[in-house]
């Protein structure tokens, strides 16, 4: 499930500076509670470029804070960190979206509206007040069929809250838990058998909520490669508190256990026929012992993360 924050209801529509901060303090609660709930607020490199008020820009108005940190926060935010919707983007320059009798082609709207039409959770989150405060926002793709898509849109923290709440039922058995982290973990790519190992085990909320958790991690590790195919500053992070040290979430199996286990450490790449070696798992300890297992490191940045396994460990002597 994905979040896009709506540059285009930022359209020069607020009396002063402090109005529109107390809007963007509405929008960094949001982008929190994202966040909590484990998922992303993606937005646009635009963003930082529009007008909030006459002939007064986003990153203008950050400036005039004179608050270093502040300042410092929101750059690291909006021009360097993101995550950035651009750098997954789906739709093309020459299709045409329209919302609201506008051309959307190339903005957020057109993104979520993209998505949404080929089968992925998009939702949009949107400044208070604009143009852009109803939901659901109508965006027409103009393809042979004109039906408008329907896209969520979010603008109050009480809405969002609710949503999220209501989304994150707990999953009451292993085929709802799947499906659940195949719509949430979008940076990943799930095998299509994964059923195999954990159908035959008594289901475990226990299990299935660390699962989720480590799943989120590589998730997000995932997404935080830069446009040179380095792991940001973030992702070090996420390396240095899971990937390492004597009690890592996440590790390599021994060289004795990749020779000794390596036909049963071979799965197939998921929607291929092809093999692939994945000995790198997340550890999970609840009375008994569960492994998830995953290409890392990639081969390239660009490669796609595959989970291959979610069951038993597999490596028992």
């Amino acid at each position: 499930m994905d979040f896009l924050l709506n540059e285009l209801s930022l359209h020069s529509q607020y009396h002063s500076e402090r109005d529109f901060f107390e809007s963007l303090k509405l929008i960094m609660a949001c982008e929190k509670t994202i966040k909590d709930a484990g998922y992303h607020l993606y937005c646009s490199r635009e963003l930082i470029l529009r007008e909030i008020m006459n002939g007064v820009e986003f990153r203008q108005a950050i400036k005039n804070t004179g608050d270093r940190n502040f300042i410092q926060f929101i750059v690291n935010w909006l021009s360097k960190n993101g995550p950035f919707w651009e750098e997954k983007r789906q739709h093309l320059e020459d299709d045409y979206f329209e919302c609201q009798t506008e051309v959307v082609t190339n903005h957020t709207l057109a993104e979520a509206a993209w998505r949404i039409a080929n089968k992925h959770e998009c939702h949009t989150v949107s400044f208070e007040p604009s143009d852009f405060n109803c939901s659901p926002l109508e965006v027409v793709w103009h393809q042979s069929d004109e039906k408008a898509i329907l896209v969520q849109n979010f603008w109050q923290l009480l809405a969002l809250t609710k949503f999220l709440k209501e989304s994150l039922k707990p999953a009451k058995n292993w085929n709802d838990l799947i499906n659940q982290c195949i719509k949430r973990y979008t940076n990943l790519t799930f095998a299509d058998n994964l059923l195999d190992n954990l159908e035959p085990e008594p289901f475990s909320r226990t299990i299935a909520e660390r699962i989720q958790v480590l799943l989120s991690y590589v998730n997000e590790l995932n997404g935080c490669f830069d446009e040179n195919g380095q792991l940001n500053k973030h992702g070090k992070e996420i390396i240095k508190n899971y990937f390492q040290g004597a009690k890592a979430l996440f590790t390599d199996e021994s060289e004795t256990n990749k020779q000794h286990f390596k036909e049963m450490l071979t799965f197939r790449k998921p929607h291929t026929d092809e093999k692939i070696f994945c000995p790198f798992h997340g550890k999970i300890k609840a009375g008994r012992q569960y492994r998830i297992h995953f290409n890392w490191p990639k081969e390239k940045p660009t490669n796609p993360l595959y989970i291959v396994y979610i069951g038993p460990k597999i490596t028992k002597h």
